[in-house]
């Protein structure tokens, strides 16, 4: 479902769209039956459903109720995508920088706490960010060609 979302903003062709929508409504049934692993997907699917629309505050409820669902199941790998598509959405609002950078820190960190060296060297040569950037005491090999 989120590369269906991704594909819609990307393409705007509403089979995208309405396939997200399809798999976002069995994640809700998922999690509203119970089974509270789909929980934090569940929400940020509706995140990102919501982020099409003009409700921001929603928008950001959303990603940020799906990001502790993801914290208190211990699926980092989840928060960390959920960050990364909190900072994209805030960037593509406009946000200033340092709200959406902070996101985009949080996401870094926790690709680095999961072992995705590859995600976070993305991360740090898309956003231009320096390659001394800061991951905590999470051992990471990263490779920019930035700063």
């Amino acid at each position: 479902a989120l590369l269906d979302f991704a594909l819609y903003r990307k393409r705007r062709r509403w089979a995208d769209l309405r396939r997200a929508k399809s798999i976002a409504k069995t994640f809700r049934k998922l999690a509203k039956d119970g089974a509270v692993n789909c929980a934090g997907m569940s929400l940020l699917l509706q995140a990102e459903l919501v982020s099409l629309s003009r409700n921001v505050e929603a928008a950001k409820r959303l990603y940020e109720e799906s990001m502790k669902s993801f914290a208190a199941s211990g699926f980092i790998h989840f928060q960390a995508i959920a960050n990364e598509r909190m900072a994209d959405f805030l960037k593509l609002k406009n946000k200033p920088p340092l709200v959406w950078q902070n996101h985009l820190r949080a996401a870094t960190k926790l690709y680095a706490e999961w072992g995705a060296a590859a995600k976070v060297s993305q991360l740090i040569n898309v956003h231009r960010m320096p390659a001394r950037y800061s991951m905590g005491d999470t051992p990471c090999p990263i490779i920019s060609i930035h700063g």
